[in-house]
């Protein structure tokens, strides 16, 4: 079977997907030196075939070297949308720690967001972890003041799991028409219902005291 196809279609063909061609040099040279030098402007089926299937080929190439990095930009641009607001999902967290904070009591709240295994660390004190932890706020006398804090900003990590916090707290003696403000860190686990709780919690005192 013989297909009628243009000579100078043909040498464009071979000189873009010859490469391509497990046998090259034999097949496809040795057709156009034959159109060459009998005049006649056809291809064998079986080499238009090859053609056909390697322009295929090289249309698969060109889409993926063309269309891959558009998306991986795609992929790239998701990733950074999900940690910003993973970024607001936390910092609304910490906000709401705080609230619950001034309204039902410093114990409540802190008991409410610990991790099992979480860590506090506290002036003059060892750090206290998990269950020790939560026995220690149980303990905690918190009647005689007010504890709130504004978070400042927020992180996140990779994996979307852990993720950190840090502000500054306000103090409120109750006895007292006073103010004592300090700092914060607080490192947060994303659990296995995806809700948050902190794993380690810090604070600093002494950046000024208002009225």
């Amino acid at each position: 079977k013989q297909v009628i196809f243009p000579v100078q279609l043909a040498r464009v063909f071979y000189s873009t997907f010859a490469f391509l061609h497990p046998v090259p040099k034999v097949c496809l040279p040795g057709t156009i030196l034959c159109w060459m030098i009998s005049g006649r402007e056809f291809l064998n089926l079986s080499t238009f075939n090859v053609v056909i299937n390697q322009t295929k080929r090289m249309i698969r190439i060109l889409a993926v070297l063309l269309l891959g990095p558009a998306l991986f930009s795609c992929n790239g641009k998701t990733d950074k949308k999900a940690k910003v607001a993973d970024k607001k999902e936390l910092l609304a967290v910490d906000q709401a720690f705080s609230q619950m904070s001034e309204e039902k009591g410093m114990k409540t709240a802190f008991i409410e967001y610990i991790d099992s295994n979480g860590v506090l660390l506290r002036p003059n004190e060892m750090p206290i972890i998990g269950a020790n932890a939560i026995d220690y706020l149980i303990q905690l006398n918190d009647t005689d003041f007010t504890l709130t804090w504004q978070p400042n900003g927020a992180g996140i990590a990779e994996s979307g799991e852990l993720g950190y916090t840090f502000g500054v707290y306000a103090m409120k003696p109750k006895a007292k028409d006073t103010t004592i403000y300090g700092t914060y860190t607080s490192i947060w686990k994303k659990q296995e219902d995806g809700k948050w709780k902190f794993i380690l919690d810090t604070g600093n005192e002494g950046i000024g005291i208002g009225e």
